[in-house]
């Protein structure tokens, strides 16, 4: 959280009175990264009708987990009958965003063809102010909802000082295109450090997949990392699950020279 305080010019010191402005900006980073997708196979709306999307969200997430993670970003992948339809964002506050669904009546009724993807950017506001909701008015057919979700895990998640670290692969990364690391689970897992080995590597994403089919990004960790330098996370509470793979991706940050290289080690208690 960063305070920026600024002095109106011209005004007299405050005793006398004077006016300060005090704006108060909020950045919030969030450590985490999930979605959640909503098949509809093609089921019609008519008219004015409503999606709720935290309930849209129910069969995946309890009601805890709803008031922990936030709402990024909506995509909904949508056809209208002639093209005159509409699809609007809205929360406690009022219209968030629309936008008209394109169709026509010769691919309205194929299984396949006709959808288009548009997507919806939640702004900070709107996790807080009421429950969010797609208002779809004419005729609409949808394929798919995907919700884009962001948190913090509950706890310190940077504290790693009590866990032992083992090598687990150290890969070599392209240029470019990047490379992928995937490390299988055998057995439980209390967390994972990155450190770059030889050049400058940036790492693009580092992904755990849960036993259960679930999977979060742990954005927290990328970004770029010098030869010796290290980042790590630690799992629990709420990722203290049993663990299925971890893929972990990167790109060799230098066009010259040799590729980096990337060191992936697995923690325990």
């Amino acid at each position: 959280m960063n305070f920026i305080i600024q002095k109106v010019e011209g005004e007299k010191p405050m005793k006398n009175l004077s006016v300060v402005l005090l704006s108060l900006i909020c950045t919030q980073s969030f450590a985490m990264k999930k979605s959640s997708t909503v098949d509809f196979y093609g089921a019609e709306f008519r008219g004015f009708e409503q999606l709720g999307i935290k309930r849209l969200l129910r069969d995946d997430l309890s009601r805890r987990e709803l008031s922990v993670w936030n709402i990024e970003n909506i995509q909904v992948e949508a056809k209208s009958f002639d093209g005159q339809s509409q699809i609007k964002l809205v929360s406690g506050r009022g219209e968030i965003a629309s936008f008209d669904v394109q169709g026509t009546p010769d691919n309205y009724d194929s299984q396949l063809s006709g959808y288009q993807t548009n997507s919806f950017r939640i702004p900070s506001y709107a996790n807080r102010d009421g429950a969010l909701k797609l208002v779809m008015i004419g005729d609409i057919k949808l394929s798919e909802i995907k919700v884009d979700l962001e948190a913090s895990p509950s706890y310190d998640f940077r504290n790693v000082s009590k866990l032992q670290f083992a090598d687990e692969t150290n890969f070599k990364v392209s240029k470019v295109l990047g490379s992928s690391e995937t490390i299988r689970v055998n057995g439980p897992v209390d967390g994972i450090k990155l450190i770059g080995d030889k050049e400058k590597v940036s790492v693009t994403g580092v992904t755990l997949h849960f036993s259960d089919g679930e999977r979060i990004e742990l954005t927290e960790l990328d970004g770029r990392l010098k030869p010796g330098q290290s980042v790590a996370f630690r799992f629990a509470h709420e990722l203290d699950r049993p663990l299925d793979k971890i893929v972990v991706s990167a790109v060799s940050s230098s066009l010259f020279g040799s590729r980096g290289r990337l060191k992936v080690q697995l923690g325990n208690k």
